[in-house]
């Protein structure tokens, strides 16, 4: 019975969105050396095991336990809230997250995603790339445990960064190792990002455009029956096509390159797929480009 009261007692501490519990031994003098060095432990309700860290710890067992709340952690999720507007139990995991991210970029991984070549790439480097792709995975949630891989590659002198798709549909982001590992050349692109991208001062904006193509891709990967049908979509720029055109044809406008270059961007004049990321991934405003966004 006193089992069944314990575990009642995890599922209404689960369902009030309690992470943690602690062990309350009882105040008798008859308290067991065992419950007294359980005392004031704090465990994790979906850890709980009666006999274990949970009463009954044995027959005749008199403790109990009571919902907690690290008194630190609640005062800073209080003191922050105006900066993340978050429920303290979504800012703990946020915050979880965060530590879990630092230490996979201190073993060499970016987001958790595999990476390779980063020798000569800088942690500090590694954790603004960090941070930029977490806030787009939030923006894009269908990417998710999509990109299987982050590589520091040879690219061409002014390509920053690639989306790249293989036969198998896996996604996977290049990045120019030669810029990457050069600190003043990426602190240079970084200043001047604000001129076109993104007032982020960061990589975001050139990430978001690489982000626009795996959307693309993705959006392809979701609306075919089969991984060749994906490809084909893919290679014709089926959806990037579609989308350009509902929005001329909506602003009114033609296709030109003259149109492309004055709305978007000189870029936007290569193909549809880029038009998209441009127009996506700028801080620039035009007709074109505010029609462009609303897909």
């Amino acid at each position: 019975m006193a089992r069944a009261r314990t575990d009642a007692q995890m599922c209404e501490y689960g369902e009030n969105g309690f992470q943690e519990y602690q062990y309350i031994a009882c105040g008798g003098s008859d308290v067991c050396d065992v419950c007294k060095k359980t005392d004031d432990r704090v465990f994790s309700v979906k850890k709980i095991m009666p006999g274990v860290n949970a009463h009954p710890m044995h027959p005749n067992c008199h403790c109990s336990t009571a919902m907690y709340i690290d008194e630190k952690r609640y005062y800073e999720w209080l003191d922050s809230y105006d900066q993340h507007y978050m429920s303290y139990n979504d800012w703990v995991e946020w915050k979880n997250n965060e530590i879990s991210r630092a230490l996979a970029v201190r073993n060499g991984n970016i987001y958790g995603i595999k990476t390779t070549n980063g020798q000569g790439v800088s942690n500090e480097t590694k954790a603004v790339l960090d941070k930029d792709i977490h806030k787009l995975l939030k923006e894009y949630p269908v990417l998710k445990g999509r990109i299987s891989e982050i590589s520091f590659t040879e690219l061409s002198s002014n390509e920053i960064a690639s989306a790249r798709i293989n036969k198998n549909l896996d996604l996977a982001l290049k990045l120019n190792i030669n810029i990457f590992k050069n600190e003043d050349m990426l602190h240079g692109l970084i200043e001047n990002e604000n001129d076109m991208l993104s007032p982020e001062g960061s990589m975001y904006g050139y990430l978001k455009h690489e982000f626009t193509h795996f959307l693309e891709y993705q959006y392809a990967i979701d609306h075919s029956e089969t991984v060749d049908q994906a490809g084909n979509d893919i290679g014709t720029s089926k959806y990037a096509n579609e989308i350009l055109d509902d929005a001329i044809n909506n602003c009114g406008l033609t296709k030109s390159d003259d149109i492309m270059e004055a709305q978007i961007s000189k870029y936007a004049t290569y193909n549809s797929s880029e038009a998209i990321a441009e127009a996506n991934s700028t801080i620039k405003e035009t007709v074109l480009i505010k029609e462009i966004k609303k897909w």
